[in-house]
């Protein structure tokens, strides 16, 4: 897909709602940035991570890393959104 989009006076743009809806992107979630040779990308943050079934439960493994609350209420937001 490519599309002109337009910065506004603050530097922010709007990243269409098929692209959002495609990467699982919600708000306040984050957005990895690389610049290089002129070129931008966005690619989604996804945290460290996965659900695994212990039992009748979801736990998140992480293998040792930290992860943030903010990143731990996207996971579970995820989550949710999937079960429903």
């Amino acid at each position: 897909m490519h599309t002109e989009i337009p910065i506004d006076e603050a530097g922010r743009v709007v990243i269409p709602k098929e692209v959002r809806d495609d990467w699982g992107l919600r708000s306040r979630g984050t957005l990895l940035l690389n610049h290089e040779n002129g070129h931008v990308t966005l690619a989604p943050a996804r945290p460290k991570g996965h659900l695994i079934k212990k039992g009748d439960m979801l736990v998140w493994s992480t293998g040792g890393a930290t992860i943030t609350q903010e990143e731990m209420n996207a996971v579970l937001d995820a989550a949710r959104e999937r079960r429903d």
